[in-house]
């Protein structure tokens, strides 16, 4: 055998091996997606086994760090509901009043004047101009309240398909991903070349 085949060989097979084992970490994180049992062993992706505690915490996350209860106040009073909701009101108002009248008899209509259905419809529209305020901060309370984001979230990671999460991920960070087996083989390299560096000298 060639003396010198013994020590390219070490880099070469280090590179491998070390690419080879990383790309397998790699895979691991989904795969097998369900648990298979090898010689009494259990094998099953991390991601998937661990799925139920990663949704979770993911969850509870997102609620405490990035979306809170405070946020959703934020994002409610920067929409400013009080106008549309008024223009809303108004609207109804003016066309019950005017359904109202148009349902009394020919004779009776003669004795409302329009001048009277405004004023009555003005007179309504400040009183609600003066609760709407209150009105919209107990409509925010209560959604606050009633927000429960890390179930809503909990609920919608459950419904994503591992596969399709898989996909994603390898879409997100497949340069990441690659970068990984890539220092498994650099590094295998550098240990290969360390041993073959070792019996040189050692010879």
């Amino acid at each position: 055998m060639n003396p010198w085949l013994a020590y390219v060989s070490g880099p070469v097979v280090g590179a491998f091996i070390g690419w080879l084992t990383n790309w397998i970490a790699v895979k691991m994180l989904f795969h097998p997606r369900r648990e298979v049992r090898v010689l009494g062993f259990r094998f099953c992706g991390l991601i998937p086994r661990r799925r139920a505690d990663l949704t979770r915490r993911s969850a509870e996350i997102i609620e405490e760090e990035m979306v809170t209860r405070e946020d959703l106040r934020k994002i409610v009073e920067s929409v400013n509901l009080a106008p549309p909701i008024f223009k809303a009101v108004e609207e109804r108002v003016e066309q019950f009043l005017t359904d109202q009248v148009d349902d009394l008899p020919k004779l009776v209509r003669l004795f409302v004047p329009r001048e009277l259905l405004h004023r009555i419809k003005q007179s309504f529209m400040q009183e609600v101009e003066r609760v709407l305020p209150r009105l919209t901060e107990d409509m925010m309370d209560a959604i606050s309240a009633k927000a429960n984001f890390k179930q809503l979230v909990v609920e919608k990671l459950n419904a994503v398909e591992i596969e399709k999460f898989e996909s994603l991920v390898n879409r997100l960070a497949r340069t990441e991903l690659r970068s990984i087996e890539l220092v498994g083989g650099v590094l295998g390299f550098l240990i290969g070349t360390f041993q073959s560096l070792w019996l040189w000298f050692a010879r």
